[in-house]
């Protein structure tokens, strides 16, 4: 499981299961590709990339970054 994909599904209830939507890309300025290619983890977001999702997602770049450190632990 990837950083993304663990914030996700950490949000994520049995009712939701979040599929991006246009509004999505435009808001954190991913296009599909490459948010597919992060959130399976085949390549790094770059810090503005982390800022613009932890927005979107409503949560701290912080945590974001303390999942990704996790990860590699």
């Amino acid at each position: 499981m990837t950083t993304i994909s663990e914030l996700i599904s950490k949000r994520e209830s049995l009712a939701f299961r979040f599929r991006p939507k246009r509004d999505f890309y435009l808001k954190v300025g991913i296009n599909r590709k490459r948010w597919g290619m992060i959130y399976r983890g085949e390549i790094e977001p770059v810090v503005s990339e982390l800022q613009r999702i932890a927005e979107y997602f409503e949560v701290d770049v912080i945590e974001l970054m303390d999942l990704k450190t996790k990860s590699h632990e």
